[in-house]
């Protein structure tokens, strides 16, 4: 492999999310409104986050999706979970990302090293076709297994804290809302305890009405509602006008 052509390369370096290599053009996520957009794109992308919740990963169409980087998160976020299990290249963590990358711009993702270079120069992007072909190293053992045990552990802390008031609760709180997260990771559908325990946890906050929102939404997904019906109402007003000329 040849040494770098540019010194302008930029790198970002952050950790990996998911163990895998990708490259492909940058989609700046703008919250809901993306999830119906990267629907309807001619071309896969690799998605550049602040931060994507759970409950928006539960309903996102993964076939235009490549890869994510995401600014924020660590290691037991409940959304490690799912970047962890879809074999796309993810690296988490990655400061300043959304400064750097403009959307369209072609972004290589290194799962692997947890890296991201910008606008890479034809050195680096054979490079890592390259290591696309032959495919990412084998995986470090226990990185998804730890991330099931942290959501097992808060499972089993709530069933220690039962009759406990005070400092347990929040813990209690977290592992209720782990329940759906887990189930979200499973695609499995929610009952009405998985709403329960995610209300507990972000009830009386600001974001309780889209957290429950979006869990409506995924479960209108599972249970096979077609996309133009779990499109949020901005997202469903655009569609229907495009349809209609």
């Amino acid at each position: 492999m040849s040494p770098r052509e540019r010194d302008d390369v930029k790198e970002i370096a952050g950790k990996s999310g998911c163990w895998n290599y990708t490259i492909g053009p940058a989609y700046i996520w703008r919250g809901l409104p993306s999830i119906e957009e990267t629907r309807a794109l001619r071309l896969p992308v690799v998605i550049v986050a602040p931060y994507i919740s759970a409950m928006e990963l539960g309903i996102l169409e993964l076939t235009r999706i490549l890869g994510f980087v995401i600014e924020d998160g660590k290691l037991g976020d409940p959304s490690n979970v799912f970047y962890s299990s879809q074999h796309r290249a993810c690296v988490i963590g990655a400061k300043g990302a959304l400064g750097e990358i403009r959307a369209g711009q072609t972004i290589v993702v290194d799962g692997v090293d947890g890296k991201i270079f910008i606008d890479p120069d034809k050195a680096t992007l054979d490079k890592y076709e390259e290591l696309r072909k032959k495919g990412p190293p084998p995986e470090k053992p226990g990185i998804a297994a730890e991330l099931m045990n942290i959501a097992k552990d808060l499972k089993a802390v709530t069933e220690m804290s039962k009759g406990f008031q005070g400092e347990m609760i929040d813990i209690a709180a977290i592992s209720g809302a782990m329940g759906a997260v887990i189930k979200m990771y499973e695609r499995q559908p929610l009952t009405k305890d998985d709403f329960e325990g995610m209300k507990g946890l972000v009830g009386g906050t600001p974001v309780e009405a889209e957290a429950l929102k979006n869990l409506e939404l995924y479960q209108a997904a599972i249970s096979g509602e077609s996309p133009d019906k779990i499109a949020p109402p901005v997202a469903r007003n655009r569609l229907s006008r495009r349809e209609n000329g």
